[in-house]
């Protein structure tokens, strides 16, 4: 599946994970190691821009903040503090 082709948060999520193994499993906090943890940070640092496109386009795949079902919320609150541990640790 190509990027582009995701409509939701969960698809982009998932996109990511074909992308940067462990991604799936880093946004919604699944157990991993901390050396896991640090090659998925080392892995995004390296491809920042691929990144940052990506992030730019999940922010497109949010529904507004009224239509949004409990799979949404609860992946999006999940994803944003894991990123933000990634934020934190810099």
């Amino acid at each position: 599946m190509k990027l582009e082709e995701c409509k939701t948060v969960k698809q982009c999520l998932l996109w990511a994970d074909q992308e940067w193994e462990g991604f799936w499993d880093f946004a919604t906090h699944q157990p991993m190691t901390t050396a896991e943890l640090n090659d998925l940070q080392v892995l995004l640092e390296v491809q920042k821009e691929k990144f940052d496109n990506f992030m730019e386009y999940f922010g497109t795949c949010i529904p507004g903040k009224n239509n949004l079902d409990e799979e949404t919320k609860r992946l999006l609150i999940l994803s944003a503090t894991a990123l933000k541990r990634f934020d934190d640790a810099k």
